[in-house]
């Protein structure tokens, strides 16, 4: 059996229309550099957690994201680059929690001993009521005011 899964919403046709290019298998990007709080995301919830990073950048943090790409394997260089410079990450992922790319990071963080204040945001370990992908998203705390505020707590506890 075969099953392919399109997204319901526009979050993942943005800028569909771009020339083709290779990406290095297992490879993150490197979208903006932060040494406050740096965003780690996997997934087209990317497009939101950048608007969220330009607000936080509005009100004067230095604030960074890097889009994994791959769930594995995780770029290691470049979370643990990542890890040791910024004091506050945030791992987003619209995968379940318990085992997903934010239980890999922070296993990642453990194993070099590193220790940043981590905050891991994605689907709980729930059956998750039908609804419009923006109201699913606001329950499991993952549409763009639920990130802005976790990001404001991580962020007030440091000041």
């Amino acid at each position: 059996p075969v099953a392919i899964r399109y997204p319901r919403g526009e979050g993942s046709t943005i800028d569909w229309q771009q020339p083709m290019h290779t990406h290095p298998h297992g490879k993150a990007r490197v979208l903006k550099e932060g040494r406050d709080l740096t965003f780690l995301s996997f997934g087209p919830i990317g497009h939101s957690v950048t608007k969220v990073v330009d607000r936080l950048q509005g009100e004067g943090y230095s604030v960074g994201h890097i889009d994994l790409v791959f769930a594995k394997p995780l770029d290691e260089a470049c979370i643990t680059h990542v890890l040791r410079e910024a004091q506050n990450v945030i791992t987003i992922e619209e995968g379940c929690l318990n085992g997903g790319v934010g239980s890999g990071i922070l296993q990642l963080a453990m194993e070099h001993g590193l220790s940043p204040r981590i905050k891991c945001l994605g689907l709980p370990d729930e059956f998750i009521a039908h609804g419009t992908p923006q109201q699913q998203r606001q329950y499991c705390g993952l549409d763009e005011e639920s990130m802005y505020q976790e990001a404001k707590q991580l962020l007030a506890h440091h000041n």
